[in-house]
């Protein structure tokens, strides 16, 4: 009798028990298949290509074509209106923060309702949200779209939080992706992010013996052009129009060597336990 009925999932092995105790490289060699085709996918959209020249273009980086046969002693003056342009929009959708409060129809709980409500307001203020909000706004302006992740991170001050994760949309790979916009409907998603080592060490600390800094990724050489800290040059000071009348501003690399590359697979999978032994979720 099969212990699991099918994941409804094309392609994707069927598991037993023990394979999900200790693992299946067929499993693995399925996720690694997934984020293939969902670079492939990425890059199949007319913009994907755009995204970093505009990127580099609004930090001040807009020498990207200059004409060898203009004369040297010509004056080469950028005037980074669109860096002004992006900072404006930004601060006009950050400004407030977000009105909305929680409200109970029962007199005897409204006290909980109210804790709730300072309680959200803390977690907007210590964690920064308006901030996080403003770096996907930045994408979005920029690159045509822009993606953040609310997660529970457990290593994070007081015993955990969740936290605002601002993602570069390249970043974020469909898996067979249906025509809604809503990824839930998708038949999931990987993830990448590019993270230190002693960072990997605390966010899976059950793993730390996985992660060493003489660990190397080749994907992160590959893709180290995609981990821009395009947001962190448009926070600079120097942001007015006149920015660019020496070097420009660039947007660098985001990691160093001792960086892996993190990926994290999502799957609408419909398996059931058919045994009589409970699973718990996410083990």
């Amino acid at each position: 009798m099969a212990e699991f009925s099918s994941s409804g999932i094309t392609d994707l092995p069927s598991v037993t028990v023990d394979t999900i105790l200790r693992g299946d490289p067929r499993v693995l060699g399925f996720v690694k298949e997934a984020e293939q085709e969902g670079d492939r996918i990425n890059a199949d959209d007319p913009s994907y290509e755009k995204i970093e020249r505009a990127q580099r273009y609004v930090v001040g980086d807009q020498r990207q074509r200059i004409d060898k046969s203009v004369p040297s002693y010509l004056p080469k003056v950028i005037l980074n209106e669109s860096r002004k342009v992006v900072q404006a929009h930004v601060s006009a959708l950050t400004d407030l923060k977000p009105l909305f409060k929680f409200v109970s129809e029962n007199p005897a709980f409204q006290f909980h309702a109210d804790l709730v409500n300072k309680r959200i307001v803390a977690w907007w203020v210590t964690q920064m949200v308006d901030v996080a909000l403003g770096e996907t706004i930045k994408y979005a302006i920029v690159g045509g779209t822009g993606d953040m992740g609310v997660e529970w991170d457990p290593s994070a001050g007081l015993g955990g939080e969740n936290v605002c994760i601002p993602r570069d949309p390249r970043d974020t790979l469909p898996l067979r992706p249906s025509n809604q916009r809503d990824p839930q409907l998708w038949q999931g998603l990987t993830l990448r992010d590019g993270l230190p080592v002693n960072a990997l060490r605390a966010k899976y600390p059950a793993y730390e013996h996985l992660f060493s800094k003489g660990s190397s990724d080749s994907t992160l050489s590959r893709l180290r052009g995609r981990f821009r800290s395009i947001v962190t040059a448009l926070q600079r000071p120097v942001g007015d129009t006149l920015s660019g009348l020496t070097d420009p501003v660039k947007a660098g690399p985001r990691f160093s060597a001792g960086s892996v590359v993190l990926r994290r697979t999502y799957l609408a999978d419909l398996t059931k336990n058919l045994t009589a032994n409970p699973i718990d979720m996410g083990k």
